[in-house]
């Protein structure tokens, strides 16, 4: 067997390798493209009373297989990718000069990073200059959620992204400016630019916005036209069938120092007993100064009273004498006397006997506490007598 040259085998391995190098990999390299991310921000706002600049983000991944997510290094969320690209806005703090983008697979797997530069931002916001009204308001079922500057500032990046999602994409939001005695509004999505409305009554009826808020991380609600604090009054009723109660004026919130006046009105067959709570006394009117949120029980009970018998004949009071009144019997004690409690409103029938006595009967109108007088007279009898005979007969 001929035994090839070792010399001209390791020639024909090195050409064959150069040949793989020129020919074969570049035109792998332009079959599946090079791995690139191709990433854009352009600056759109600064938020600045938020300390965050938005951008408008698109990104383009070419030469990997199954890019699923795109992620960032300053906590914004991930973005997903579809074909490999996404657009979607993207969020910094004022002042950031980078972000680095990593690519990873449905499995997690890292396959590209790239750092990029961001436009320069610089916050001219004058917070010293803002008053207390300034802030986002979150208008939710109605009613305004209020994130006060010093909220904002105690806020985290991540905490920042997460409020401005929701108030751009979930519900509609405000954004108030107070400088001195002028106070703004803008519709967050069009903040800083115009339009911008002047705060007052007529703007918040055309907008459709209520004129009180909540501090959300202050607590307690404020009008937002002249900053006074507002507060809760509720008023409860025990029991719920016992009667009402007139609120004047009546609202929910009432700003502070507004004095509030209540009136029991019990229903049929009930009275007023008292108020309880952060109100007292056992006037059925009590008027009462807002200084705090507060809550009070106008407390009824059944109309209910009692009545006192005092049964006598002419010699004294009568001991043992049977009283049937309102469907109970009681007997008279030494002093003659028979009481009768919780009884109701209306026109009750009595009835009284003691043997010896003529039985008696009669009717009291119970509309309050009541003592009835009652005097016995003695029963008499017709005595017959035969007399047969002679003879005498004594009385």
């Amino acid at each position: 067997m001929k035994r090839e040259n070792p010399a001209s085998t390791r020639r024909l391995f090195f050409l064959l390798s150069v040949f793989v190098l020129v020919f074969f990999l570049p035109a792998c390299f332009k079959l599946g493209g090079e791995p690139s991310i191709d990433a854009e921000f352009t600056l759109t706002r600064e938020i600045s009373l938020m300390g965050i600049s938005e951008f408008a983000f698109s990104v383009d991944v070419t030469g990997v297989k199954d890019a699923a997510v795109v992620e960032f290094d300053n906590g914004m969320p991930s973005v997903a990718l579809s074909g490999g690209k996404a657009e979607s806005r993207f969020f910094a703090n004022i002042g950031t000069g980078e972000v680095t983008l990593v690519v990873r697979d449905s499995k997690n797997v890292e396959l590209l990073k790239k750092t990029v530069t961001l436009e320069e931002t610089k916050s001219t916001f004058d917070l010293a200059a803002m008053e207390d009204k300034t802030g986002i308001y979150v208008l939710i079922d109605g009613d305004l959620i209020f994130y006060s500057l010093e909220c904002l500032e105690n806020m985290t990046f991540a905490e920042k992204v997460e409020l401005l999602i929701e108030v751009i994409l979930v519900n509609d939001s405000y954004v108030v400016i107070q400088s001195g005695e002028d106070a703004w509004i803008w519709d967050f999505e069009t903040y800083p630019n115009n339009p911008k409305y002047d705060l007052t009554q007529d703007t918040l009826d055309t907008l459709g916005l209520p004129n009180y808020a909540l501090a959300i991380c202050e607590g307690g609600f404020f009008n937002i036209l002249n900053g006074k604090s507002l507060y809760l009054l509720v008023v409860d009723v025990d029991p719920e069938e016992g009667g009402e109660v007139e609120v004047d004026p009546d609202q929910i919130l009432y700003e502070e120092g507004t004095e509030v006046s209540l009136t029991s009105e019990p229903a049929e067959g009930w009275l007023f007993e008292q108020w309880t709570g952060d109100a007292t006394g056992s006037d059925a009117r009590i008027v009462i100064t807002m200084d705090s949120n507060k809550t009070t029980t106008a407390n009824f009970k059944l109309e209910r009273y009692s009545v006192t018998f005092f049964v006598s004949d002419s010699k004294g009071s009568v001991e043992g004498a049977l009283v049937s009144f309102d469907g109970e019997e009681r007997k008279t004690d030494a002093q003659g006397k028979a009481e009768f409690y919780e009884i109701a409103p209306g026109s009750k029938v009595y009835a009284i006997t003691k043997l010896g006595y003529e039985d008696l009967a009669g009717n009291v109108i119970v509309d309050s506490d009541k003592t009835v007088d009652i005097v016995l007279a003695y029963k008499t009898y017709e005595l017959t007598t035969l007399v047969s005979g002679e003879g005498l007969i004594l009385r």
